[in-house]
């Protein structure tokens, strides 16, 4: 195996252990609600000799009913601060700037960077 066969193999498990972990959801609600239901009925009847037959029947029903709330985080757009030195010349001192970066495609980041000294730039990234 050569050296790029060894890296693309190296970003394809990162990727696909990304894209495994921000498929699953982040919180799961499972409500399970039982209701019982009780009806009673009474029925009477008078006969021709003028007795009463009364009948009394209970009928009780549960219900049950689940339900799942499942959750996913949402997009999410990140403004990072920056600051460092240059390891070749550190005699420059201190450089700042800015980094902000979204959501591009499930864990897979966009962005774009601004540094003091003028110098600037994008950024690709994925969310683990």
């Amino acid at each position: 195996m050569n050296k790029k066969q060894v890296i693309g193999g190296v970003v394809v498990v990162v990727l696909a252990f990304a894209f495994g972990r921000y498929s699953a959801p982040e919180k799961i609600k499972e409500v399970r609600v039982v209701d019982t239901v009780k009806d009673t009925r009474t029925i009477t009847i008078k006969k021709p000799d003028g007795t009463f037959i009364t009948d009394v029947s209970t009928h009780h029903e549960v219900l049950e009913t689940h339900a799942k709330e499942v959750t996913k985080s949402g997009s999410r757009t990140r403004l990072s601060i920056l600051a460092g030195v240059s390891v070749l010349r550190p005699a420059d001192g201190l450089s700042y700037g800015a980094h902000v970066s979204t959501g591009l495609l499930g864990p897979v980041s966009i962005g774009a960077f601004g540094m003091a000294n003028g110098v600037g730039g994008l950024s690709v990234g994925i969310d683990f």
